[in-house]
């Protein structure tokens, strides 16, 4: 298993602390999916629910599998009587909807995610696989996988108009965050606090094995035989974690940064 992935993003002005985020590989953080007060509601085909689900139970069926049924029939089978059009006003008439954008989904050694362009607004957004990602211009790896839409409910919530560019660049940043946690861009963090020895740097001998080491810092002498040079101390500063500033579960590695450079601050602020 290779080790995690860290970086540190800031340090203190007098060099004594330092902010560090480290790549979750365990999987800690929840599906954005679950978190509240999301503008967007993720639609996803059976299909899709059933193989991916982003952290949602397969098994649980979606709270509007009427309307998901009938979009899965519209865009991905021939045969359905019904046109574009009648579809989205369904859409748009039981739940308040203004703006519904198709959400498609690579899987190529590795899964991502992308929003297509408001079909409400946009008459030309057909919700076909072609030209969605860098690489794959034929769609050959490229799937919808359902619709991302807003609520009457959610743009009262947070005071939005309906069909406003707000709405829009809510539901891509949902979305984004979503192909983060999809991807893997997820992170923990911590503190680190540079280590200060109490003592100075001089050799001591053992009392039962006559090996020496440095006082202060544990180093082992290069030349045993060597009683006159001092220890050098180490070549690069120690750091040790600053108990109780490790935090889980954060999506995107510029939230993660941030949240460990503010919690770097308010520590030396102490």
């Amino acid at each position: 298993m290779h080790a995690p992935e860290e970086e540190v993003v800031a340090a203190s002005p007098d060099g004594r602390l330092r902010a560090v985020v480290v790549r979750d590989v365990d999987g800690v953080a929840d599906t954005p999916l679950d978190y509240d007060g999301r503008v967007g509601t993720v639609w996803l085909f059976p299909e899709a629910q059933r193989r991916h689900g982003f952290g949602h139970d397969e098994r649980s069926p979606s709270p509007h599998a009427d309307v998901v049924w009938e979009m899965d029939r519209f865009y991905r089978h021939p045969y359905v009587d019904f046109t574009r059009e009648q579809v989205l006003k369904h859409v748009v008439r039981r739940h308040g909807t203004s703006v519904i954008c198709p959400l498609f989904m690579l899987d190529h050694s590795g899964i991502w995610l992308r929003l297509g362009r408001d079909m409400l607004a946009d008459p030309t957004e057909d919700a076909r696989s072609k030209g969605r990602f860098v690489g794959d211009e034929a769609g050959w790896d490229t799937s919808l996988i359902g619709f991302v839409l807003d609520s009457a409910a959610a743009r009262e919530a947070h005071g939005l108009a309906a069909g406003s560019e707000t709405v829009l660049e809510a539901l891509r940043e949902e979305v984004a965050e979503l192909n983060s946690w999809v991807t893997g861009d997820v992170w923990g963090v911590r503190v680190d606090q540079r280590v200060e020895y109490a003592g100075p740097h001089v050799w001591r001998t053992a009392v039962f094995t006559g090996s020496r080491s440095c006082d202060a810092c544990g180093l082992m002498p290069l030349d045993a035989d060597d009683d006159a040079s001092p220890c050098p101390g180490p070549d690069e500063p120690e750091w040790a974690e600053v108990e109780g500033t490790a935090c889980w579960g954060y999506v995107g590695h510029d939230w993660a940064a941030q949240a460990a450079a503010e919690a770097m601050e308010e520590l030396g602020a102490r």
